[in-house]
């Protein structure tokens, strides 16, 4: 078949008409981009401004490219309407919240707040099986080791024990409810037990710095004589001028240096909120802190159980000096035989544990007063 001149002509006038078409549709596009662009940086643009420089920028007008230049007006149009909400005046509670507003639905019991601290956490603890605990402690030694001549008679030491045995003791409380309260009220059980569990420990920290040993109560670690703080070297500090306007701080360090004098590195000081409180105020003449309480170098715990004007401190975390022996945990437990409760429809609840404290070397606990310790320097 014979192709014609003309032939020629005319595809390539379809082929250069497309090569324009795709060039401007992508012009279209770039000033269409330009023009949001400016949009977008203007504080307040409006839609008729928008519209006006998309017709000065010639999208749309082109015949072939009416339908890609309407789209683009109106995809513009719509961002821009999106963006006119943006910048309406902000929504208040009173323009814009009307009617009964729904209140917050808090559930449960607003409990009052428990101690930050007990002792348990701080002494070293493990778990016995027997109810009551044995060990031998060492009461004497008299050192005579020496350097010895050749043929002379080498020197004797002496060591004298002593058994202490200490009893396994229950710390208990009991409360009672009916059964349809607990059936009813679906928080009650587990806020018995927190509440319970929290009395129990409460107890406890009384029971492990001074119970008195009595049946049914522990022996403290605080009440052995040997514990008692000696202000011999204090007083003699302060009447030699080395320790001036002697304050709590002072009694502190001095009984961290009895424990030291008996070999003991003390690990904590047990100590009211109050005297805490005091200490953490103290200030130079110049109204500025001291801060000295960190100079000690040893855990200060604010215990509750702790009676103002008193201290604790000692070598608690190692073992070796004092250790609490649980035989059982804090345990809670539920009865319906207990007095008349089946025909009062009732429950007893128990919450219950066994432990005792063992104090090994009571050397390595030194407790007293602050104002005690003070009364001689003052």
């Amino acid at each position: 078949m014979e192709i014609k001149q003309s032939d020629f002509d005319k595809w390539a006038d379809i082929i250069d008409r497309t090569i324009q078409l795709n060039k401007d549709s992508h012009d279209v596009v770039d000033k269409a981009g330009d023009v949001l662009r400016r949009a977008e940086r203007e504080t307040t643009p409006t839609t008729e401004t928008l519209a006006k420089r998309l017709r000065e920028a010639g999208v749309g007008k082109r015949n072939d490219l009416q339908a890609l230049g309407r789209i683009e007006v109106a995809d513009l149009m719509a961002k821009q309407e999106r963006r006119d909400v943006v910048t309406k005046a902000t929504m208040t509670t009173g323009d814009n919240l009307t009617g009964r507003v729904i209140p917050e639905d808090r559930r449960g019991v607003m409990r009052p707040p428990e101690r930050i601290t007990h002792v348990r956490p701080l002494l070293a603890s493990d778990t016995t099986t027997s109810g009551t605990v044995s060990y031998i402690e060492e009461t004497g030694f008299t050192q005579q080791a020496a350097g010895v001549p050749e043929g002379a008679v080498k020197p004797e030491s002496e060591l004298s024990f002593e058994e202490t045995q200490v009893s396994v003791e229950t710390i208990a409380d009991t409360m009672r409810v009916t059964r349809q309260m607990l059936d009813d009220v679906d928080f009650l059980a587990a806020y018995i037990d927190s509440r319970m569990r929290e009395g129990l420990r409460i107890e406890e920290d009384d029971q492990l710095l001074y119970g008195n040993g009595n049946p049914g109560n522990l022996t403290g670690f605080t009440t052995n004589a040997l514990s008692a703080f000696d202000n011999t070297d204090l007083q003699a500090a302060i009447s030699a001028g080395d320790v001036t306007f002697p304050q709590r701080l002072d009694v502190l360090r001095y009984a961290i240096l009895q424990a030291r004098k008996a070999q003991f590195a003390v690990d904590t000081a047990l100590l009211s909120p109050v005297d805490i409180a005091a200490m953490d105020s103290l200030k130079d003449e110049d109204g500025r802190y001291l801060d000295e309480m960190q100079r000690l170098g040893v855990r200060i715990a604010e215990i509750d159980a702790v009676a103002p004007d008193s201290f604790i401190v000692g070598s608690m975390a190692s073992g070796g000096v004092v250790q609490l022996l649980e035989r059982e945990a804090p345990t809670l437990q539920f009865f319906e035989q207990d007095r008349d409760n089946v025909i009062r429809n009732a429950v007893t609840i128990r919450v219950e544990e066994r432990l005792v404290v063992a104090t090994y070397r009571p050397e390595g606990i030194v407790t007293g007063t602050f104002t005690g310790a003070l009364s001689s320097g003052t």
